[in-house]
């Protein structure tokens, strides 16, 4: 570390103290020598072999247990380590009996499932047609009607 006249610098050799290229001593100069043709991919992959040299640990990342997300635009997410075939099916076929209803992740989802448009767009479709079969007596026969 160099002090100079305006505080404090962190430079790795005398000519970038100073404001020009790096010395011909200087230990972060890098072994590739770049030219102007190389490409974007060498000159990465060459300054990611400089960091992994220079860095003082390299952290060696485990793999941790994997989980399966399983995700409904109305219900929300569900993790789970290992769901079972039935378990994604009920998921599929009917996500309500998979959420419940205690957590407040679940009373959330039903609460958007119970406002949302489509459910009660189909709550009005049910009430006409009660109304249609209460006004009019009730079903035709079969007899009368055969379709």
């Amino acid at each position: 570390q160099v002090v100079g006249a305006t505080g404090q610098f962190e430079d790795c050799c005398e000519g970038r103290l100073l404001g020009r290229d790096h010395s011909p001593d200087c230990p972060r100069l890098l072994a590739i020598q770049f030219t102007p043709t190389s490409r974007d991919e060498e000159i990465a992959m060459a300054l990611q072999a400089a960091e992994l040299q220079n860095s003082p640990e390299q952290v060696e990342m485990a793999p941790g247990p994997v989980t399966y997300s399983m995700v409904d635009p109305v219900w929300g997410e569900v993790l789970k380590q290992e769901p079972s075939c039935a378990f994604r099916c009920c998921f599929s076929c009917c996500p309500c009996c998979v959420i419940g209803c205690r957590t407040p992740e679940a009373k959330k989802a039903w609460r958007r499932f119970l406002f949302s448009m489509s459910f009660m767009l189909s709550m009005v479709q049910v009430m006409i047609l009660v109304v249609v079969i209460a006004l009019d007596g009730g079903f035709v026969s079969y007899e009368d009607n055969p379709m």
